[in-house]
């Protein structure tokens, strides 16, 4: 019986510098009762972004092995296990464009960016084994451990749908749906490798998608 499991956790800074285009004058409106009222302008708010990312990939996967058949075998008589972390670092400059429509209580839009990076990607091997099982061959312990590194390019991606409520002038809630793609990596399975020659090699060829609801809260001035 083998069993598998993956995990796999992303984080990701930005400092960026956006230029957005402001509404137009605010409209004075008097009521029919004589009241008067202040009404934004709505409009299209185009803005361009520009920035540095860094980016964090960590992954880890693992492989067990064991015997059930003819008759359960203990661990410590036969069984193995296969441990492979992958870590990626990225850092590149940001740039990205924005379309907001922008109402007087409420606003949608659509952000994309894209960050060319330098990726810099950590594999670490670990396969252990035993057998002790008359009959089945080749008999003994394995122990291999091996690590590797690359420095190569990278690609951060991603494009979010958004829609924002004013809760004042300046500030908002705003909650959206994110995909990202992150190209440039050594992902942990792409490093599986049971050829003792090749052990050392790390690919750094992999790309991941990722998609989700965000949450957030923005203030202006």
């Amino acid at each position: 019986r083998y069993t598998t499991s993956l995990n796999s956790d992303f984080n990701s800074w930005e400092f960026n510098y956006k230029l957005r285009r402001r509404l137009g004058r605010d409209q004075l409106v008097m009521s029919p009762q004589g009241e008067w009222t202040r009404h934004a302008e709505r409009g299209f708010l185009p803005g361009l972004i520009v920035g540095l990312r860094l980016a964090h990939i960590n992954e880890f996967w693992n492989m067990t092995s064991s015997q059930l058949s003819p008759v359960p075998t203990p661990p410590a008589e036969f069984g193995g296990t296969y441990d492979i972390t992958a870590t990626n670092w990225m850092l590149g400059m940001n740039f990205g464009s924005e379309l907001i429509s922008q109402n007087e209580f409420f606003y949608w839009g659509l952000r994309g960016r894209a960050a060319p990076a330098i990726s810099i990607a950590n594999t670490h091997q670990q396969a252990t084994g035993v057998n002790t099982v008359t009959g089945i061959e080749p008999q003994g312990r394995t122990n291999v451990i091996a690590s590797g590194s690359q420095t190569g390019t990278g690609f951060i991606g991603d494009l979010t749908i958004l829609l924002g409520w004013n809760i004042t002038p300046n500030f908002s809630l705003q909650a959206g749906y994110d995909f990202l793609w992150v190209a440039g990596m050594a992902t942990a399975t792409r490093q599986f490798n049971l050829d003792n020659e090749q052990f050392d090699d790390i690919d750094a060829g992999g790309q991941t998608f990722y998609q989700g609801l965000s949450f957030g809260f923005y203030g202006s001035w």
